[in-house]
């Protein structure tokens, strides 16, 4: 058994109180470029996520769950440039 998953205390049917071993909560989803914290991306195992609507997975926009909104609008200036400069 894993020692650094969370204990959850149960009560069984006949009364009895038992210590079981949850599942902890990944850590936030990070940012590549800058290494923030995204927002809008749920903190949740991949197995868990097929639970939860499209809609609610990622945010709308390029570079979505991998990029930061910052890093992600500066990449799109860096693109649109490199192609007006052509």
């Amino acid at each position: 058994m894993v020692r650094k998953a969370k204990k959850i205390q149960k009560k069984t049917p006949s009364g009895r109180h038992v210590m079981k071993r949850g599942r902890k909560k990944p850590s936030k989803q990070i940012c590549s470029s800058c290494g923030a914290k995204l927002h809008g991306v749920p903190k949740v195992r991949p197995s868990d996520m097929t639970k939860i609507p499209p809609s609610k997975r990622t945010p709308n926009r390029p570079y979505r769950g991998k990029l930061c909104s910052r890093c992600m609008r500066e990449t799109l200036k860096k693109k649109v440039g490199q192609i007006i400069n052509r």
